[in-house]
């Protein structure tokens, strides 16, 4: 890994805090806001497992 690259660990803090931001726009309302969050949180999962698996 480069030392460009994140860590798995921060990319999993960084899925964490995108679904913290989802569960804040749910609460405001923003449905559409809240999708953005997720798909981007999941985006960040999938790059931890892609590190792990590879």
């Amino acid at each position: 890994m480069s030392s460009g690259e994140p860590s798995v660990e921060q990319l999993v803090a960084n899925a964490d805090r995108y679904d913290g931001f989802a569960d804040t726009a749910e609460l405001m309302g923003d449905e559409a806001g809240a999708t953005r969050f997720r798909a981007e949180a999941a985006a960040h999962r999938a790059a931890a497992m892609s590190l792990l698996d590879g």
